[in-house]
């Protein structure tokens, strides 16, 4: 062997050396919570790479920290086209952190729930001590969140628990480039309605022509043309979502859009969903060439270059956003249609209420974490007032968190609490077959030569076996999921049964609230059978 190959070889050995020495280290640091200074260390893995973000969520931690000595809180970013992969290895190979961001719409996110996020049921039943001494004190923790946790992340319908802590309440709204807009219109005015707004369209199109500059009305992506046509499509069709919505709640799932529409109480056809669709061809005209071909960051780019007005965006983007620009950015809820349109104006019955806006950037509590108690009391301490009023000041996210002040520039960014219920436009197209169905057909919507007859002629016939396939799937998982569930509510019947009078009652109390929910999910799936059978020759 030459002293050249020897060489390479012996630093090979040395690396690997190292690297499996460093491993070693990483996992008992991650399972035991050590620090050379004694204190209990308690990680935080998430996605939020925001600008500001870390910051904000550093600051809690700060006080959090100096208000208890003994705990080290560590934050463990990811970014978040890696973070679903660390997610799974990391809860899989047991050296995940003690909290971890919980992505709903991430693949298979009800089945890691159910074997590696303890569920949080039992603390968000009970009043948080650190808002003692605010409006908040002794109210259920979970009151105190503007969704009450009844959102995708914090809460899975499948397993009839919650499993997670929101710092922010999303939305969307239409950003628009303020001196671009003064110098086109000779106004700050913003466009109040949906006439407005296409007036608005029309003049920056126009001044893109005698002008000769490259500006477009809206900065074009997939994402932000859908968010821009979804609550317009559903204010047309808010008559038909009232004569669907049986049940008295004013509420629609996504499976009872695709339950409707096998019973026939509505179909393609419905001159209010071909109202919906005409709308949205005629905002896709007022968007960047190829839209629906294009990304956010493609958007984004758009809006920051100066080439658009106006920006349709989550809520959550907007610091980022105003830490990348340099000219003043101003926001504002997507205008609404009125009844007296000439066009549109049939069904609708006024604005959509975002009274149900969902909160986001939910953390979880991994089940068996090492410092479970100390990562618990932080859960508390962010998801409290005093937290979160740390954290929003910070972050200019919109509070989770009842009752926290926000600066005035974040006022239009709040859900609007008046107007009606009622959302369409994505909720027909399910979670699954149906989706695709329905989505990758647009472009013969949007594309020329196209429009709502060309885009009507192949998903009505592809509907109808697509949604009937993606409810078949939902029973066969509902029921899985039931029988899931059943063993864990003997072991608790069981635990109520064996405990002291004082606690049996404390215990009994959440345990039939269990059994209420099992049974309500139960009854959503029977009538699901249900009308499946009865349907089965529908097209």
């Amino acid at each position: 062997m030459s002293p050249r190959l020897k060489s390479t070889l012996l630093w090979a050995l040395l690396a690997v050396v190292f690297g499996l020495c460093t491993w070693h280290v990483a996992r008992v640091s991650f399972r035991k919570g050590a620090t050379v200074d004694h204190r209990r260390v308690v990680r935080v893995g998430h996605f939020m790479l925001h600008s500001g973000i870390r910051d904000a969520l550093q600051a809690v931690i700060d006080e959090y920290e100096r208000r208890h000595p003994e705990v080290h809180i560590v934050q463990v970013p990811v970014p978040d086209r890696a973070y679903p992969q660390f997610l799974r290895t990391q809860l899989v190979a047991g050296t995940a952190p003690d909290i971890l961001q919980i992505g709903a719409h991430f693949t298979g996110m009800d089945e890691l729930r159910a074997r590696y996020f303890e569920p949080i049921s039992a603390i968000v039943e009970e009043p948080n001590p650190y808002n003692a001494g605010t409006p908040l004190a002794g109210r259920r923790w979970r009151d105190t969140f503007l969704d009450g946790l009844e959102n995708g992340e914090a809460y899975s319908a499948a397993l009839r628990h919650y499993y997670g802590i929101p710092l922010a309440v999303g939305g969307v709204r239409i950003l628009y480039n303020a001196p671009l807009l003064r110098r086109i219109t000779d106004s700050t005015a913003l466009p109040q309605t949906y006439a407005q707004l296409i007036e608005l369209c029309r003049r920056i199109e126009s001044f893109a022509q005698t002008q000769a500059q490259p500006v477009v009305p809206f900065a074009g992506s997939r994402l932000s043309a859908l968010f821009l046509m979804s609550p317009l499509f559903s204010i047309v069709n808010q008559r038909l979502y009232y004569d669907l919505a049986t049940d008295h709640t004013l509420r629609l799932t996504d499976w009872d859009y695709g339950l409707a529409y096998l019973q026939g109480r509505w179909n393609f056809d419905r001159p209010s969903i071909r109202l919906g669709y005409a709308l949205a061809r005629e905002l896709a005209r007022y968007q960047k060439p190829g839209f629906y071909q294009l990304n956010t960051s493609d958007a984004t780019l758009q809006f920051l270059q100066g080439q658009s007005v106006m920006l349709v965006s989550h809520v959550l983007d907007v610091t980022n956003l105003k830490a990348q620009t340099d000219f003043e950015i101003a926001a504002a809820p997507i205008p609404a249609l009125t009844r007296d349109d000439p066009v549109y104006g049939e069904g609708v019955l006024g604005p959509v209420t975002e009274i149900d806006t969902k909160a986001a950037a939910n953390l979880g509590l991994v089940r068996g974490a090492p410092q479970r108690e100390a990562a618990v009391d932080f859960l508390r301490f962010l998801g409290s007032k005093p937290g979160m009023e740390i954290f929003s000041a910070r972050s200019n996210w919109l509070p989770s968190v009842e009752g926290v002040a926000v600066p005035a520039w974040m006022e239009p960014l709040r859900p609007q609490q008046a107007g009606y219920a009622g959302r369409f436009f994505a909720e027909i197209a399910g979670k699954g077959d149906a989706r695709f169905v329905v989505g990758n057909q647009y472009h013969l919507l949007f594309g020329q030569g196209g429009g709502v007859d060309a885009l009507l002629g192949v998903i009505r016939e592809s509907y109808g076996p697509a949604m009937r396939t993606d409810l078949m799937k939902d029973v066969r998982e509902s029921n899985h999921n039931l029988r899931r569930q059943e063993p864990a509510l003997l072991g608790a019947y069981l635990a109520t049964e064996a405990a002291p009078p004082a606690a049996g009652r404390a215990e009994a109390g959440g345990f039939w609230r269990d059994v209420s929910s099992q049974n309500g999910y139960e009854a959503r799936m029977l009538r699901t059978q249900l009308i499946l059978s009865q349907t089965n020759n529908s097209p």
